[in-house]
């Protein structure tokens, strides 16, 4: 089992690979890795949490995304997240590194 810390790092390890996926011009995959720090973040409680969504809300509003395509966004990466720990999620944001 993950430690508290562990958990922390993790989600802050999903924030920073969003980010670096939205720089590098992988837009439509990012915020599905910030979704991923988003929901750990939730769930242990951190502060991490709130800039992850703030982060989130700016790449939906950038892409002109839908509260509906944002609802089933949130549904996907969460079934994939739970499915394999986010390898899916990693290898469709960065295809070129897998």
């Amino acid at each position: 089992m993950q430690t508290l810390g562990d958990k922390v790092g993790e989600a802050a390890i999903w924030h920073n690979l969003g980010l670096m996926a939205w720089e590098i011009g992988r837009k439509t995959e990012a915020p599905k890795l910030v979704t991923v720090c988003s929901i750990i973040a939730q769930a242990i409680g951190t502060n991490e949490a709130v800039e992850a969504g703030i982060t989130l809300m700016g790449m939906c509003n950038d892409l002109s995304y839908s509260q509906k395509h944002i609802s089933e966004m949130l549904r996907s990466v969460v079934a994939s997240y739970r499915q394999d720990r986010g390898a899916a999620l990693l290898k469709a944001a960065f295809p070129d590194e897998a």
